[in-house]
């Protein structure tokens, strides 16, 4: 399951992105930066693959 987090923001849980998954040949973890010029401009995401059964729930219970 490919998941994320806010980096630098701890508070924020670890969630699912809008979208899906990447290729086949994404590697395991990632952090992307948005760009553009929006509220969320300049924010980074820790993203990796959780093997499931999760260990942990997701923030707002995305895991359900």
């Amino acid at each position: 399951m490919l998941v994320f987090d806010h980096v630098g923001m701890p508070t924020a849980g670890t969630r699912v992105p809008a979208g899906g998954t990447g290729p086949a040949k994404t590697a395991d973890a990632w952090n992307h930066r948005l760009g553009g010029d929006g509220a969320d401009a300049g924010l980074t995401f820790a993203c990796r693959f959780l093997p499931l059964p999760l260990e942990r729930p997701l923030a707002d219970e995305q895991d359900a």
